[in-house]
């Protein structure tokens, strides 16, 4: 009898332990959050009242949708912060998402085992400031009989919205302006060449710093 009272004691105490284990990884399949603080890149400091959006996409039957659905959007606060709560699910992989008037859109591809190692996953995105250039390309001399101008960047902004990568040809004399974006707070080279009638070759390289919600205004006189 006390052999089967002992037997009994132990399964209810092995029963308590499961129980108990069973709640705790309940909780951690559902108590998830991302959060941190959006900053400036190249400038420094913290980006207010910017919209961040995470995304998920899951996998459903055992099969990848493909799709990314929405889990939670907010605004950071006056400091940068933001935080989205959301619950555990099988997910392949996260997008978050940042957006804010005067920086450029930024995506990033979180590893949802990253995320799920704890309760909280802390996730600080840098985006880029918005910089602008006015390029003024004209012929000093007025003179039709220059040849040809080429001009282009020699930096390579990773920004599909900033100024072209091609190479511009003129030909005789210009005087017009260029209007494009570029990432403040970066240094922006550009290269021109000048083929004169003569047979003459002039090249150049100038360098500018992009000044962050600015416009930097560039003279290329030939």
């Amino acid at each position: 009898m006390k052999s089967r009272l002992y037997v009994i004691h132990i399964i209810t105490l092995l029963s308590v332990v499961v129980l108990l284990q069973g709640c705790k990884k309940n909780e951690n399949r559902t108590a998830k959050s991302v959060e941190g603080k959006v900053i400036a890149a190249y400038v420094g400091g913290n980006v207010s009242s910017a919209n961040v959006t995470l995304f998920k996409q899951e996998i459903s039957t055992g099969t990848i949708t493909g799709i990314y659905r929405e889990v939670g959007s907010t605004t950071t606060d006056a400091n940068g912060y933001y935080k989205i709560d959301f619950d555990r699910t099988t997910v392949l992989e996260f997008r978050i998402e940042v957006e804010h008037e005067d920086h450029f859109f930024y995506s990033k591809i979180l590893d949802p085992e990253s995320v799920f190692e704890n309760s909280s996953f802390t996730f600080n995105p840098e985006i880029d400031s918005k910089s602008f250039l006015a390029i003024h390309i004209f012929d000093q001399n007025g003179d039709d009989s220059q040849g040809q101008f080429t001009y282009g960047p020699r930096t390579e902004l990773n920004c599909f919205e900033c100024c072209p990568k091609e190479n511009i040809v003129f030909q005789g004399s210009v005087d017009t302006t260029i209007y494009c974006n570029a990432i403040g707070g970066t240094e922006y080279e550009i290269g021109y060449n000048l083929i004169k009638n003569n047979g003459t070759h002039v090249n150049k390289v100038e360098s500018y710093t992009c000044v962050p919600y600015e416009t930097t205004f560039i003279e290329l006189g030939y």
